[in-house]
């Protein structure tokens, strides 16, 4: 937004680019779960909801894959479910115990928690405010 702006808010230096605390909202809200994924090892939304319906089903209990598919409320793809338990295994949160050989299918353990989606190290909404207000006050 702050870019869609530039030339209604005038910056005193004229290099620079004025953002708002609105455009912030937008920035954070479109940016907080590709930051989270591609920085952290967070999880998609629907990778995380998985992990926690798995929690509440087996909790440190094996299961196999295909257990998970038939079980599942969600999601109704084998493949589905083992492209999201591939991904908890990439953070650490499963850990797959057995392959799978011929028509059996491969034996999953959860193995830590189920990372929640989202960059808990990029600022709120309501830090940003703040700072915004403390900078407001230091200029008067």
């Amino acid at each position: 937004m702050a870019l869609l702006h530039q030339r209604q808010r005038q910056c005193p230096d004229g290099d620079s680019i004025e953002a708002a605390v609105d455009d912030y909202v937008v920035a954070r809200r479109l940016l907080v779960g590709p930051l989270a994924r591609l920085l952290s090892g967070a999880v998609t939304p629907a990778v995380a909801n998985f992990g926690k319906r798995l929690e509440e089903r087996y909790g440190v209990e094996h299961f196999s894959s295909t257990e998970a598919l038939s079980h599942d409320p969600i999601l109704n793809s084998k493949g589905k479910v083992n492209e999201y338990l591939r991904a908890l295994a990439d953070v650490g949160a499963a850990e797959q115990v057995e392959k799978s050989a011929g028509g059996k299918p491969a034996v999953w353990k959860l193995t830590g928690p189920v990372p929640e989606g989202g960059a808990a190290w990029l600022p709120t909404v309501p830090d940003v405010q703040e700072v915004e207000h403390a900078s407001k006050l230091v200029s008067v």
